[in-house]
């Protein structure tokens, strides 16, 4: 089962569920992440970052993050949005 489960883990866009906290593997790393100006090589970074700076839960800042064309910016712009009251 150790190795079924790796390999569902790295496979890009698999979602998976962790003390009801839903997480889905990001597209495979090469590609540069923005939050607005700043540059991360990888999605936990640039989610640890966002989430800081933004004052925004991970596991909600992720989904945005998905439901949102994999775009930070717009994820937080999103959730401010709600926050807000605004559709």
């Amino acid at each position: 089962m150790g190795k079924e489960t790796l390999s569902r883990l790295q496979f890009p866009g698999f979602d998976y569920e962790v003390n009801g906290n839903i997480t889905r593997v990001a597209k495979p790393q090469g590609e540069v992440l923005k939050v607005f100006d700043e540059e991360f090589s990888s999605f936990r970074e640039a989610l640890a970052f966002a989430s800081a700076t933004y004052k925004i839960k991970k596991s909600r800042l992720s989904q945005l993050y998905f439901d949102n064309d994999e775009s930070f910016d717009k994820a937080i712009e999103a959730f401010h949005g709600q926050v807000e009251g605004k559709p």
